[in-house]
């Protein structure tokens, strides 16, 4: 796990988020992750086993109200401690991840997550992959997307 390497900056991207109106179920839920990866350090240089904290969010809003404003500082807060490697921010959208034909949904979303490594990837209207019918290529990219997010916690 790596040290936690938060600065107090002109741009702290958490102090930025804290300061924006409204979010406050994503404040609240940045504030106990930035807490939960700092106390897994402390415990994990005490020699500690530690589990490794899942880092995944969902913002949920009426259109208009700053979600991926909100997603893009809240990536960038991540970075900013440490845990992510870079603030890079995937901004995908149901397009980004359906393919044309069966299985090229997995290769694209596989590739995604390949370019992505170390990041953030954000999925705006993401309930849009959900949407289609029993063969739609939206449940395939929803599978691969768990499968890939279970295999690489980092």
């Amino acid at each position: 796990m790596k040290k936690p390497t938060r600065r107090a900056e002109k741009n702290d991207a958490y102090r930025q988020l804290m300061n924006m109106t409204g979010c406050a179920e994503a404040k609240e839920q940045l504030t106990a992750m930035l807490a939960a990866h700092r106390m897994s350090h402390i415990a994990e240089s005490r020699s500690r086993t530690v589990k490794q904290p899942y880092f995944h969010a969902v913002f949920t809003g009426n259109p208009g109200c700053a979600k991926t404003t909100c997603a893009r500082l809240y990536a960038r807060a991540l970075a900013q401690e440490g845990i992510t490697k870079h603030d890079r921010f995937a901004e995908l959208t149901r397009a980004s991840l359906c393919g044309k034909y069966q299985g090229h949904t997995a290769q694209m979303v596989k590739e995604v997550f390949k370019q992505n490594k170390g990041g953030t990837i954000f999925i705006d209207e993401a309930y849009s992959l959900a949407s289609g019918g029993e063969n739609d290529f939206g449940r395939e990219a929803i599978e691969t997307l768990l499968k890939a997010m279970e295999d690489h916690r980092d």
